[in-house]
């Protein structure tokens, strides 16, 4: 076989490899925090936007549209029934969901007193 005909068919299969590749979507990343592949699912309960969390030993707060809340408030016709750090579980007359923090929207905390 020519050195032409079997370049030719090499190129042939890659591009037939990276068309079938190509559709198959991103392969899940094993080393992203799991409060990452959480927030991804944010349009999982539309209507519902969480802009931030705060969660300390003392409290925890969200911002849940446009109202700050702890466990135990309401918002909307929702009970809040737990503040996580990526996400906020919640009870309303059609049972229990999960609103989750946008990923753009997660703050890490500083490594040190001075950010280094």
């Amino acid at each position: 076989m020519s050195r032409l005909r079997t370049a030719g068919l090499f190129a042939t299969a890659l591009l037939a490899l990276a068309a079938v590749t190509g559709h198959a979507g991103p392969l899940p990343d094993p080393t992203r925090p799991d409060y990452l592949n959480h927030a991804s699912r944010a349009a999982v309960t539309p209507g519902w936007q969480v802009t931030s969390i705060i969660v300390s030993p003392s409290r925890r707060l969200a911002s849940i549209n446009g109202r700050t809340v702890k466990p135990g408030d309401r918002v909307d016709g929702a009970t809040v029934l737990e503040i996580m750090p990526y996400a906020v579980k919640l009870e309303n007359k059609h049972g229990i969901f999960t609103a989750y923090l946008l990923a753009g929207d997660i703050k890490r905390p500083l490594a040190g007193p001075h950010g280094t």
